[in-house]
């Protein structure tokens, strides 16, 4: 009775941690949009949002058109250029800035984003090592990152043979997902993308 109850609350642990995890995360999530669109509010004519307008549904239109508008406006070559020139000359030089700007358009999967690309380091004694490709270096090396797991985005940055190195087509969610759970649902993930990568062949 005891083994069944035990059983019973580990159980319902593990159901509800996650539960409550996703709540708070998306309860942060909806004051961080509404903190980005104050602003995009102030910038309207008075009395274009009311207040008794839903404050959170407010906010995500508010980024969405905000966002859309920025996207329609960088596949314009002119702006593009424009823009390119400015984020080189301003943000373009914080730190993090070129590694969070890399990391979200490898997670969103745009086209020419060549940053993390999820991996394979074939060693020498046979073993495999997901990697993630941070860039090209060269006609002979990869910059690579050897992930630590659960944290992934954290890892050590190493050159890399060409010749070793095997990409993995999959988005960067999945493969980082696996990884994250400590490489359960990897093996299936490199599988299904190198099945994908033969039928294209």
């Amino acid at each position: 009775m005891f083994r069944f109850l035990k059983n019973a609350l580990v159980i319902g642990l593990i159901i509800l941690i996650p539960v409550v995890v996703v709540y708070i995360t998306i309860r942060e999530l909806v004051q961080i949009m509404i903190g980005f669109a104050t602003p995009i509010a102030d910038l309207l004519p008075h009395g274009f949002v009311r207040e008794d307008d839903p404050v959170e549904l407010v906010a995500v239109i508010l980024i969405v058109l905000t966002a859309l508008l920025l996207g329609l406006l960088w596949t314009l070559p002119l702006t593009r250029h424009g823009a390119e020139w400015l984020e080189d000359k301003t943000i373009g030089k914080l730190p993090m800035y070129r590694m969070l700007k890399s990391l979200v358009a490898a997670f969103l999967d745009l086209e020419g984003e060549k940053a993390f690309q999820p991996a394979i380091l074939n060693h020498e004694d046979g073993t495999l090592e997901p990697i993630f490709v941070i860039e090209d270096h060269g006609a002979d090396h990869f910059v690579i990152m050897q992930p630590w797991t659960p944290t992934t985005f954290a890892g050590s940055i190493k050159l890399a043979p060409r010749d070793r190195v095997e990409l993995v087509q999959t988005t960067l969610d999945e493969y980082s997902l696996a990884l994250t759970h400590f490489g359960i649902g990897l093996s299936e993930t490199i599988e299904t993308a190198r099945q994908n990568g033969d039928q294209k062949d």
